[in-house]
């Protein structure tokens, strides 16, 4: 019973990180770019970082359960706060252009 467990814990972690390599890490990059070069984000974007932090939240367990992935999400928890202060400051100075424009 408990390899069955391992097992599946071991296969969820498998495709979790797959899921993250080939869709959410190029979204993200993709994302920090356009922030880096002043861009704001857009909807999609930001909908996209919700679905994110919500799957992040909902996996929290899982990842307390498994030091080995406490590195791993140490560096994606600080991707995902440069690229949300990025995406404020860049708001923010978006907006006061906009209001300096009026």
């Amino acid at each position: 019973m408990i390899d069955e467990i391992s097992s599946k814990k071991i296969g969820l972690l498998f495709v979790m990180m797959k899921e993250f390599k080939s869709h959410k890490l190029p979204r993200l990059m993709s994302m920090k770019s356009k922030l880096d070069k002043g861009g704001i984000l857009n909807q999609v974007e930001i909908d996209f970082l919700t679905i994110y932090i919500n799957d992040a939240k909902r996996n929290l367990s899982l990842v307390v359960q498994n030091p080995v992935l406490h590195d791993f999400c140490s560096k994606t928890t600080s991707l995902y706060c440069q690229i949300t202060s990025s995406a404020l400051k860049n708001e923010r100075l978006f907006v006061r252009n906009i209001n300096l424009l009026e």
